[in-house]
């Protein structure tokens, strides 16, 4: 949980340094990405999702027997555990914008903010669903599951 902390003082400390006065406002993009979020598309999208969900809910009691105990990944979590770790997005967030500031890349250094903005409020998205979801892992070592 500690790497996660310091990814985020990282990226917003790498926003900050890069940002221009009238070129970059993250707040502004949240909005623009939120504000359409209630259309009639995204509503139905939201509910076929919800009804997805309560039927994979009955199963899901049998899948989480299936693989109890079992390693069924026979050791390749651990790949799935370092793509997911944070490292490779944020290292491929900071090396594009890294890359057009050192170039003058003006399309690079956009996408490379773009990408930490995005990783940054899946961090928050992801943390605020697995705090208040609560769910415990298969090997029960603690409550942070969901999602995964």
């Amino acid at each position: 949980m500690k790497l996660i902390y310091k990814l985020i003082i990282i990226l917003l400390i790498t926003l900050e340094l890069s940002a221009r006065a009238d070129s970059y406002r993250p707040l502004d993009h949240l909005w623009f990405g939120l504000r359409d979020l209630p259309d009639q598309q995204n509503i139905i999208i939201f509910e076929l999702g919800s009804f997805a969900t309560l039927i994979a809910l009955g199963l899901d009691q049998s899948v989480k027997d299936f693989f109890q105990g079992q390693n069924r990944l026979q050791g390749w979590e651990g790949v799935g555990n370092f793509w997911g770790s944070g490292i490779v997005s944020s290292g491929i967030g900071v090396g594009t914008l890294a890359f057009g500031l050192f170039f003058s890349k003006p399309h690079e250094v956009s996408s490379g903010k773009a990408h930490l903005e995005a990783f940054l409020m899946d961090i928050l998205v992801v943390n605020a669903l697995k705090y208040s979801v609560q769910r415990t892992r298969p090997d029960e070592s603690d409550q942070l599951s969901f999602p995964s």
